[in-house]
């Protein structure tokens, strides 16, 4: 009996060194690899989408929801209006974060993520700044810009639509509205002043605003090859008057300009070259050359002229067609252009050369080449 005592005894005393090894050893291997605690009271352990245990103050993707206090601080202290909740920076700071939870944003797992959004924040709303006092400048300086519908503020709208629709660079700086406003301004002026150099043009030379008339076709054709070209001439305020200046030099020679039925009572032709108004009554093409051609003016003025060297170097050829002479280019390799009338039937033109008696109360005209 006393046999039997002892050795459970014993039994008890082996089982209970191999419990106190095995917490022991339970310990030990964690204190190595940093066994995870169990949930603390009231707290349950939950799981995110990815399978991770998500701790308190996490979100499901291991997105932190609660900032950092430091980060934070600094941020209210780099920015004080951050510290007035009704200023505009805290609304602004407030609508952010709140995009920024709701999409789960990975920006947030940055511990630092207060003062990164506060920064973006006062900088752009620096730049809102900025743009408005560019703004305020703009309509100090420009009153007619703050007026709803006049010129300089529905073209200042429309080229701001015209940015905004391109992304325009422009709108990158903050004092893109006073550019503009510039740029539209010298628009606007240089306008007005075109419009007041052609009211002087017109004013001298009366046949510029009458249409039809030789002058005002002239003028009208010369302002359509410079818009097509780019001429630079364009940005020059009193570019219509000079324009007309020149055409009306060109169009009338130092001497007097004549009608045909002048000449009846001349007592002396002038002897260089002159200008001479007619209608055209007749035309005639030389078949010998294609080069030579007459024209009749009011019946008793036989005009001939034949073409430059030039002119025939480049393949051009004089052809008479029932309504008119014609100009023809026939280049070898290019094939055949457009024929231009030169002198059309009935119609009223005004030649360039020299002009001789030829009796019978007629009249001849040598028509420089220069003409057409």
């Amino acid at each position: 009996m006393l046999f039997i005592r002892k050795q459970f005894h014993h039994a008890t005393a082996i089982v209970f060194q191999s419990m106190v090894s095995g917490v022991l050893s339970l310990a030990v291997l964690c204190g190595l690899t940093g066994c995870e605690k169990g949930p603390e009271k009231g707290q349950e352990k939950r799981e995110g989408s990815d399978g991770r245990a998500v701790k308190a103050g996490e979100v499901s993707g291991g997105v932190q929801r609660r900032p950092d206090e430091r980060a934070m601080a600094r941020a209210k202290k780099d920015f004080p209006e951050f510290a007035q909740e009704e200023s505009e920076f805290s609304r602004e700071f407030a609508r952010r974060s709140k995009l920024l939870e709701d999409s789960k944003s990975v920006d947030l797992e940055n511990p630092e993520w207060p003062l990164v959004l506060a920064r973006e924040v006062g900088r752009d709303l620096d730049r809102k700044r900025e743009v408005e006092v560019s703004k305020a400048r703009a309509l100090k300086e420009f009153p007619e810009l703050g007026v709803s519908g006049s010129e300089f503020n529905s073209e200042f709208v429309k080229r701001a639509k015209e940015l905004e629709s391109f992304n325009a660079k422009e709108l990158k700086r903050s004092d893109w509205p006073y550019r503009l406003a510039k740029g539209v301004a010298e628009e606007v002026e240089l306008k007005k002043q075109v419009e007041l150099s052609k009211a002087r043009a017109m004013n001298e030379f009366p046949d510029l605003k009458r249409a039809g008339s030789e002058l005002n076709e002239e003028f009208l054709k010369h302002v359509k090859i410079m818009q097509d070209t780019g001429d630079g001439t364009l940005k020059n305020p009193q570019w219509p008057y000079q324009l007309a200046v020149r055409l009306e030099r060109d169009l009338n020679s130092p001497s007097r300009q004549y009608s045909s039925r002048d000449l009846m009572n001349l007592k002396e032709l002038p002897q260089s070259e002159m200008w001479l108004k007619g209608r055209v009554t007749k035309v005639e093409s030389f078949l010998s050359d294609g080069m030579s051609g007459r024209v009749v003016l009011d019946g008793f003025v036989v005009g001939e002229f034949t073409l430059s060297s030039k002119g025939a170097y480049a393949g051009v050829t004089i052809a008479r067609k029932d309504d008119g002479l014609y100009m023809q280019w026939k280049v070898k390799g290019q094939g055949a252009s457009p024929d231009r009338c030169v002198y059309r039937m009935g119609q009223e033109v005004v030649v360039k050369g020299t002009v001789r008696r030829l009796g019978d109360g007629k009249f001849g005209f040598r028509i420089a080449s220069e003409s057409f």
